[in-house]
């Protein structure tokens, strides 16, 4: 069978990726008869791990690759940051890779990334989970995914609880009597913050309006859409956008409109930088420390890559909710 992959080997077995990885890599844990049933597999497909790949483990280059989704997002710097701060120090070069936030190109870059022997790689994926999976697996490098919400079954995982900013920022609009709550977004999280989103509305009594959430395909497009979502009768008293590169077309067009930040309508970013700061008004996010969570990151994939047995497999962060001038009471008229 041509271009057999490790997803065909898990899928005759009847196992996950995963499982199919840690047989590969003879971890004792793995049962008996699932072992059997996955070398079995193997041979009947024919399957062939990358043994160049998987060889990287003893021919070190010392180089670690950095791959994100789009690597002109305001927020990729202070990963950059926390990377380098990590492994400066242990003689460690850093190769980035840009995703283009397309899933096709991410994949191309993964592999050119795995092509130059990295010796491990710090990955914010915009792929689906199970492909993600697969990529790693196959690769036979060790992996640590970052800027994810939810842990991987397989791959190392630092993550950020979004839950507790989402639920202090509802409970605070809601005090401030809004009841029209606006979302824009682009990129691989805007499902998972939209589910967030209604819980948290949903605990502070508040509920999701579909006439004001709009998902646009990257940031070329929020201009226009929430020109016109400002332009409904009635409109939303406060909107948030993310990632944080959506935030400066929505104040483009908040402005345009004639409508004050803050006053008129209520703006939350996601992600916080120098200029959310220096905005007038400054601008209310829902933050987490990005440098430490990069540095973390790249800090487990060190242990991963030397063999440390108990390094940690999910470490976790915690987002916060900042509320700064962008954010006011609903108008009166609301």
């Amino acid at each position: 069978m041509p271009n057999v992959t490790i997803a065909d080997v898990a899928r005759l077995a009847e196992v996950s990726l995963g499982t199919v990885s840690r047989v590969m890599n003879h971890n004792p844990t793995v049962r008996p008869a699932t072992r059997k049933a996955v070398l079995a597999a193997i041979a009947e497909l024919g399957y062939r791990p990358n043994m160049n790949a998987r060889n990287l483990r003893s021919q070190r280059t010392r180089a670690v690759g950095l791959l994100v989704t789009d690597l002109t997002q305001a927020l990729v710097p202070q990963a950059i940051r926390g990377v380098e701060m990590a492994l400066h120090p242990h003689g460690y070069a850093v190769l980035v890779g840009d995703a283009h936030s397309d899933p096709a190109v991410e994949r191309e870059s993964f592999n050119s990334l795995v092509d130059r022997r990295v010796d491990g790689l710090i990955w914010f994926p915009a792929s689906r989970r199970a492909e993600v999976e697969e990529m790693v697996a196959e690769a036979g490098i060790p992996v640590v995914l970052f800027g994810q919400t939810s842990p991987s079954a397989t791959v190392p995982t630092v993550m950020v609880d979004e839950h507790p900013a989402f639920d202090a920022m509802a409970a605070d609009l809601a005090a401030l009597g809004h009841r029209r709550f606006g979302f824009i977004g682009a990129g691989p999280t805007v499902r998972g913050r939209l589910r967030r989103l209604e819980t948290a509305l949903g605990r502070a009594g508040l509920t999701r309006d579909p006439r004001f959430e709009v998902t646009v395909p990257n940031r070329d497009d929020c201009y226009a859409v929430v020109q016109a979502m400002l332009r409904r009768d009635p409109r939303p008293t406060a909107l948030l956008a993310t990632p944080h590169d959506m935030v400066p077309p929505t104040v483009r067009a908040i402005r345009d409109e004639g409508l004050r930040i803050g006053q008129d309508i209520s703006v939350i970013g996601f992600g916080d930088t120098e200029w959310a700061m220096a905005l007038d008004p400054t601008l209310s996010v829902i933050s987490v420390d990005y440098t430490t969570h990069a540095r973390d990151a790249a800090t487990i994939l060190l242990q991963h890559i030397d063999g440390i047995a108990t390094a940690p497999r999910v470490i976790r962060h915690q987002s916060t909710y900042v509320r700064r001038g962008s954010v006011g009471p609903a108008p009166v008229d609301a």
